[in-house]
């Protein structure tokens, strides 16, 4: 499913094919990333792939034969927009979002595509609780987001920012820092969902390898698999990827 906002208003949503032949907002922005998916980079030069880990649960759900539960996990809603408003404190008088209502179920994979300026990041600033709404109600698996305990929601929840940071240490250690308690098991599946395990078991030092001060022995691609790694270890319900993959008007997140 593809959200495309404007103006901090959904305009249109659909899947790739209905939106492409609707020829609006989102065939605009996607012939607008023509060189750079036909390139297989982004604008940083980084590899472009694509790993859904929760495709995977509900693939083995299907294996299994359990279809009840399969649907229970389909039909669950685990983040909602209530017709949120919400703007800066220091720009108070110009909205971001305005009666902004979006439905995420448990299991699908969402992307917000939209003009600089849409509303994408603050959408994932308001999920994450940097800020609440001046009107309406975020929901996570139907209680309001500011009822619940915010050291045990953000625990829920996994982000991996356009730039992300590693810290001086181990590979190991930088992925560990996502679930303290992680085995080294742990850590390497992480890192195999992440599709990062090949190029750390290359390196001669494996996942000992010192990645350096904020991970400059590192590429780009390789520091951002390693933050993925990061994410995943703690299993989150919700993983927030951003990601530039644009011409200078044009963000995915």
């Amino acid at each position: 499913m593809i959200v495309v906002l404007a103006g901090g208003k959904v305009v249109e949503t659909g899947t790739h094919d209905a939106l492409m032949e609707l020829g609006g907002h989102y065939h605009s922005l996607v012939q607008k990333q023509e060189h750079s998916l036909e390139s297989g980079v982004d604008a940083n030069g980084n590899a472009l792939s694509k790993a859904d880990s929760e495709g995977n649960n509900l693939a083995s759900m299907e294996s299994a034969g359990n279809l009840m539960a399969l649907k229970s996990f389909k039909d669950k809603t685990q983040l909602k927009f209530n017709d949120v408003r919400f703007a800066y404190p220091t720009r108070p008088n110009k909205p971001i979002l305005n009666k902004f209502t979006l439905s995420v179920k448990q299991g699908e994979t969402l992307a917000l595509v939209g003009p600089s300026g849409g509303g994408k990041s603050t959408t994932i600033g308001l999920i994450e609780r940097f800020y609440d709404p001046d009107q309406g109600s975020i929901e996570f698996e139907g209680v309001d987001i500011k009822e619940l305990n915010l050291h045990w929601y953000r625990d829920n929840i996994g982000i991996v920012s356009q730039e992300p940071t590693l810290f001086s240490g181990t590979i190991a250690k930088n992925i560990s820092y996502g679930a303290p308690n992680a085995t080294r098991k742990d850590i390497e599946a992480a890192a195999l969902a992440a599709n990062a395990h090949d190029f750390i078991s290359s390196f001669p030092k494996g996942y000992d390898t010192d990645v350096g001060e904020g991970g400059t022995q590192l590429s780009g691609g390789q520091k951002q698999r390693i933050a993925i790694a990061r994410a995943l270890v703690k299993n989150p319900k919700v993983l927030l990827l951003g990601e530039s993959t644009c011409s200078d008007h044009v963000d995915f997140l």
